[in-house]
């Protein structure tokens, strides 16, 4: 809920923390996670690495029978960039697109898949701290595209907002 400062940020740096963080989940569940050259933009490094993280984490948490493959592509677009985040996971009913972003919103329970249910929200108020905005794409045993987009330079309000 306080300022963030924004930097340079290289999105590859990011992902690899994000990857070394995730390392023995990677290892445990035999996730194939590849990317893109991922941009360098304007944001908060710290919150960044949070967002990417989390959507890694879940793409290897909600996953099928199979190891996990994760794709993290990224297009150009006017004034910043889209980033995909693929999986091959379980998938989710449209009818809970919207709310999986809502704090506490949990689709399965504690005893299924762990969790707290507040990831996504997170991730939801991390991109919009930037500017941007995250939705998914999915269905049920199809796996999941999260989209995310992220302004090259922030609005000036953007880095001073409180909420």
């Amino acid at each position: 809920s306080q300022a963030i400062t924004f930097e340079t940020v290289d999105c590859n740096t990011v992902l690899v923390q994000a990857l070394a963080n995730l390392h023995a989940s990677v290892v445990e569940s035999g996730a194939v996670i590849t990317s893109d050259r991922l941009p360098t933009l304007s944001g908060n490094a710290s919150q960044l690495l949070q967002l990417i993280q989390h959507l890694l984490g879940n793409a290897i948490k909600y996953r099928s029978k199979e190891p996990p493959t994760v794709h993290l592509a990224t297009e150009r677009i006017d004034g910043g960039w889209h980033v995909f985040v693929r999986d091959s996971g379980i998938g989710i009913a449209p009818a809970q697109h919207e709310r999986i972003f809502d704090i506490f919103h949990r689709l399965h329970s504690r005893e299924q898949i762990p969790g707290s249910g507040v990831g996504l929200a997170t991730c939801r108020a991390i991109v919009e701290r930037h500017g941007g905005r995250i939705w998914v794409e999915s269905q049920p045993g199809q796996g999941s595209v999260f989209h995310f987009t992220l302004p090259s330079e922030p609005a000036a309000a953007t880095g001073a907002s409180s909420g």
